[in-house]
């Protein structure tokens, strides 16, 4: 019989916390307060608009027992690639940098739009289709002329200077390749490649075999492998991690949709489902708590 899995001491790395433009299931403290009540050494919140390390800061005040960490993500609402906002949050305590989400250029020609998952409410009045349309006209690119762009290149070497985390988040597959070789060009080893088998970047075997030669961590989410909005399989999750190997790999919920099971137990099913698939434990405690503590800086 295959081994109760427990999130005793596990970290996660990517949860979506209320207040967001879309309805979330918990706010920053109830988030932090499950996170205790499963045991779990940290977290890191994540928001598409907003810095979360002052959110953290407070929930982690009210829930010592979990460490509770803040991040940005580089969409319009903070200037895009902006190398001065980056370097301010992480003089602040940062742990993740994140590329952009909904604001990527990649992002906007899969989804069609600037929403998540197209679930934005429509707009009502002519001024806000009018905005609408302007705000969906042009995403962000970290490239420009075939080449990584300069600010995307400072974006980089200031997250190594303060020895953060970055993830590619929805950039497109040439995007998080040049990403990845400029990171590994410049002896940064904490570039995370989020959830790969999403629409956005929908990568491929072969380019999380090159990725992880660069020193790249390859992100499998739960809720792109069990939630509503199912984009792989957890064999398919199985059989990268052998590929690849745990060392290099991490598992995070992605979870905080009102439509999937509450963060902790999204990880957790995960894990369990993984574990009951053949995944040894020893491998799951490096994905879920070795890797993130190195990242972290927690070891």
């Amino acid at each position: 019989m295959t081994e109760l899995i427990s999130l005793n001491g596990a970290i996660d790395l990517h949860i979506h916390t209320g207040p967001d433009r879309y309805k979330r299931i918990w706010n920053d403290s109830d988030t932090a307060e499950m996170a205790v009540r499963y045991g779990m050494k940290a977290i890191v919140l994540k928001n598409h608009v907003e810095s979360t390390v002052g959110r953290a800061y407070h929930a982690s005040r009210m829930h010592p027992e979990t460490k509770v960490f803040g991040g940005l993500i580089l969409n319009k609402f903070v200037g895009g690639i902006n190398p001065i906002a980056v370097e301010e949050v992480l003089k602040m305590g940062a742990k993740i940098i994140w590329m952009p989400t909904m604001h990527a250029d990649h992002h906007m020609d899969i989804i069609g739009s600037s929403s998540t998952l197209a679930l934005d409410k429509p707009p009502t009045t002519e001024k806000q289709k009018l905005r609408a349309e302007r705000h969906n006209k042009e995403g962000i690119s970290v490239i420009e002329n075939g080449t990584l762009k300069k600010e995307a290149k400072e974006t980089l070497e200031i997250i190594s200077e303060y020895d953060a985390i970055c993830s590619t988040a929805h950039l497109s597959r040439e995007e998080i390749m040049q990403v990845a070789e400029f990171s590994h060009s410049i002896g940064f080893r904490k570039l995370i490649i989020g959830h790969p088998f999403f629409k956005v970047p929908a990568l491929g075997m072969e380019d999380l075999k090159k990725l992880v030669a660069l020193g790249a961590t390859i992100e499998f989410c739960a809720a792109i492998s069990l939630g509503f909005h199912r984009y792989t399989t957890v064999e398919k999750v199985k059989e990268s991690t052998d590929v690849l190997g745990s060392e290099n790999c991490i598992l995070s919920s992605d979870g905080g949709q009102t439509y999937n099971p509450v963060f902790p137990e999204l990880l957790r099913i995960f894990a369990q489902t993984l574990h009951n698939k053949g995944l040894a434990k020893e491998h799951l405690d490096t994905m879920m708590k070795r890797n993130q503590e190195g990242l972290l800086n927690l070891d």
